[in-house]
């Protein structure tokens, strides 16, 4: 059964806890180490390759839209930040086409968004 007020509850305790509690002491940055520079600097070169393959492959029309992704998620530091940033990215994407929906039913104007303002817009 959903009970919102329980999980209202259960966050304002966390956040008493929070405030109470000392915070953890910040780890300094590691020096950076070879594995580190240009062992990951490969790894990301190797699958944003992939991807242009990929994104050739499958004859997409704005294949560079694939890099741009895959570089911006591969950039977290874990696979929670990766996911974490997907999610995010995901989520931006659905508020800005509930914007543009919100736009197009008060004004109408779906011309400014169907026209050739984009010259890779092939009629």
């Amino acid at each position: 059964m959903f009970r919102p007020g329980a999980k209202v509850l259960r966050m304002q305790i966390r956040f008493y806890v929070l405030s109470v509690q000392a915070p953890k002491a910040v780890e300094p940055l590691p020096l950076p180490r070879f594995d580190f520079v240009v062992l990951d600097s490969v790894v990301v070169g190797i699958f944003v390759g992939i991807s242009l393959a990929l994104s050739q492959l499958l004859q997409f029309e704005r294949a560079y839209w694939v890099l741009v992704n895959s570089l911006a998620v591969i950039q977290g530091q874990s696979l929670r930040a990766v996911w974490n940033k997907q999610t995010q990215r995901i989520l931006g994407t659905c508020v800005g086409l509930l914007l543009a929906w919100g736009f197009v039913a008060a004004t109408g104007q779906v011309e400014y968004f169907a026209d050739d303002h984009d010259p890779g817009i092939r009629h």
